[in-house]
Order: structure tokens, then C-alpha cells, then sequence
């Protein structure tokens, strides 16, 4: 698995991530842990993103190969953030966790 952050998008509203999945075992879910700060470095959110690969409310799955491309609304007064790869859930039930 690669994770690649793309900072906050342009129109200051959501944090850009590319997960590219390189693993032939199938996974569930990826979980990335995202600090959103204010302008005065004050924490304004600190939680965990669950990414699925939600495709018109419908989960699809997560394949080998292939490279998604997506975004986390923040918090509105939120300017800074930073998110990186947490875990991955497979779905086995095993997990890998970024150390």
C-alpha cells in the first residue's frame, strides 16, 4: 500500500489523498489518521478517516493495481492539516499498521 497526501485542495474545504494498492490480498477498509489545525496551530480536529471506496453510496471493491484518488472535508476552521496512513483492514479480519 502507498499513501500519497496531497495537502489541502484549493478551495480550502478538503484534504486531497492517493492510495495506491499494491497487495493481491483484499482489502476491507484503509484508515488514516488526519490533525487539522487553526491558524494559530491550535488542534480544531484529530481523528481517524475510514476510506472504503464509496462510489455513489455503494462500496466497491479495493483492487491490486489500481491507484484511488480522494478527499476528507475539514473542519471550517481548520488551515492546516496533516494525514497520513494509519492501518489497513483486510478482509480476513487481519490488519497491517503503519509503525
Amino acid at each position: 500500500m502507498e499513501f500519497t497526501y496531497g495537502g489541502i485542495t484549493p478551495d480550502k474545504d478538503s484534504v486531497s489523498y492517493k492510495i495506491k494498492v499494491n497487495t493481491d490480498k483484499p482489502i476491507e477498509e484503509v484508515h488514516l489518521a488526519l490533525k487539522e489545525t487553526d491558524a494559530g496551530g491550535k488542534t480544531v480536529e484529530q481523528t481517524t478517516v475510514v476510506w472504503q471506496n464509496i462510489v455513489r453510496s455503494t462500496q466497491q471493491p479495493i483492487e491490486n493495481g489500481k491507484t484511488y484518488e480522494a478527499q476528507t472535508v475539514l473542519d471550517p476552521g481548520a488551515v492546516k492539516a496533516q494525514c497520513t496512513l494509519k492501518e489497513v483492514i483486510f478482509k480476513d479480519g487481519t490488519r497491517w499498521t503503519a509503525h
